[in-house]
């Protein structure tokens, strides 16, 4: 999934190999994040998303976490799942709700009177329904 060959991942850590990022950009990949602390109390890790930084290309996936004993100590294991198509809609929703609960009910207003888009005409009542929910974010 990552695109890492096997001898470049063999033998290396998994923040080597990973290199992961979250979602505002900071670095969750390291020689003492934030896994190693409940697996080292024997604990479970809660799951969490990432960008593997490392694969070719980039690509956002969902880590589970498993713990099992090893002769050394402990033996971490990262389950992942490609979540890729999950993230963009995340992303793209988010920019949406943002854009549009911005805007003041005015703006929403003259959007809607700027002209109509074929098939897509909304009742009176939509647009009151659709002003007032605006509002209601931007207060």
């Amino acid at each position: 999934m990552l695109g890492v060959p096997e001898m470049k991942a063999c033998g290396r850590y998994c923040f080597e190999v990973i290199q992961g990022f979250g979602t505002a950009e900071e670095p969750v990949c390291s020689p003492d994040c934030s896994v190693l602390e409940p697996a080292r109390a024997g604990k479970p890790a809660p799951p969490f998303d990432l960008e593997a930084c490392a694969a070719i290309p980039k690509c956002w996936v969902n880590v589970s976490t498993l713990v099992a004993p090893a002769t050394t100590g402990m033996l971490v294991i990262h389950l992942l799942r490609n979540i890729n198509a999950r993230k963009r809609l995340e992303q793209v929703t988010r920019k949406f709700l943002e854009a549009v609960c911005s805007l003041t009910g005015h703006e929403v207003e003259d959007l809607l009177n700027a002209g109509t888009v074929p098939h897509l005409e909304i009742t009176e009542r939509e647009r009151q329904v659709l002003g007032s929910s605006c509002r209601r974010h931007t207060s």
